[in-house]
C-alpha cells in the first residue's frame, strides 16, 4: 500500500501506537513505504512540531484528508 496522493501539508486520521484512540497527523516528509508527519496536539491546539517527526506506516491510518 502506498500513500495515494499526499503531499507535504496534506492531513490524515491516524492510529496511535500501542492504542485504538485516534488522532490527526500532518504530512512533512514522503518516504518508500511510510510518511514522516506531526500530530496534533488537542490540549495546546497546535501541531506537535518539536524534534523530527514520528513514522507513519499505511496500517495505521484511518482516513485521508485531502484539499477541498
Amino acid at each position: 500500500m502506498d500513500f495515494a496522493d499526499l503531499k507535504p501539508g496534506d492531513e490524515m486520521t491516524v492510529t496511535l501506537s500501542g492504542s485504538k484512540a485516534t488522532c490527526r497527523a500532518q504530512v512533512r516528509e514522503l518516504r518508500p513505504g511510510f510518511v514522516i508527519g506531526v500530530l496534533w496536539n488537542s490540549i495546546a491546539q497546535r501541531w506537535n512540531t518539536c524534534g523530527r517527526g514520528v513514522a507513519i506506516k499505511p496500517f495505521r491510518v484511518v482516513a485521508y484528508h485531502g484539499p477541498d
